[in-house]
């Protein structure tokens, strides 16, 4: 009986070794698979990093690029009213010019001038969409004052709700005075989520016009 339970007991230290030494194996097979190559550490040797100074002219090429886009773009749907009047309604070329002042913002803040505080920055372009959504209820009120109901009541609810958001946009902007790089890219991570959510109701009525 002892036998046998020296036996069991020789075993099962057996395999307590086996599976330990299993872990080690692992251990060292995985160490050697994350490791980089001598060839991956020669590279890396070979190509230095980009300085924080190349990237910032990368972004500030960019920027500048893409402006361009816009230009091109705001000239374009000009060119359209030339040759056929009316073609391209009044808001799409307010939308088209406030999409160009933002590009032209975008540069400003890649080039990180000192003498302009980020903060000033989207102030500016907080109150031009503030600027666009007063104008917006503002021509709707004296479209209704010509001939009533031009605009619905439900639109004008929407102008007017609209402007008290681009009010509230231009008090957040100004939160941002001395804030840090995270708390600017969480502010235009939700105007970009707000963008995104009234692309998504244009979008749908798009589709449910077809």
């Amino acid at each position: 009986m002892n036998h046998d339970l020296r036996e069991d007991e020789v075993m099962w230290n057996r395999k307590r070794w086996i599976f330990a030494a299993g872990l080690v194996a692992c251990g060292v097979l995985m160490a050697q698979l994350s490791a980089p190559s001598l060839a991956e550490q020669n590279e890396s040797k070979e190509k230095p990093k980009q300085t924080v100074k190349e990237k910032d002219e990368i972004n500030i090429r960019f920027a500048k690029a893409y402006v361009t886009l816009m230009e091109a773009e705001l000239a374009k749907l000009n060119d359209s009213n030339r040759a056929v009047p009316g073609t391209i309604r009044p808001a799409v070329l307010e939308a088209a010019t406030v999409a160009l002042r933002e590009a032209q913002d975008r540069v400003r803040l890649a080039q990180k001038n000192d003498d302009v505080p980020d903060e000033d920055i989207y102030i500016q372009g907080a109150k031009s969409e503030l600027t666009y959504a007063e104008d917006s209820l503002r021509k709707a009120q004296a479209a209704n004052l010509t001939f009533a109901r031009t605009v619905s009541d439900v639109e004008i609810t929407r102008l007017r709700a609209a402007v008290e958001v681009a009010k509230m946009r231009v008090e957040l902007a100004g939160t941002l005075a001395g804030s840090t790089p995270l708390e600017q890219s969480l502010y235009e991570l939700e105007l970009l989520r707000e963008q995104v959510q009234q692309l998504r109701i244009i979008v749908a009525l798009l589709r449910d016009r077809n």
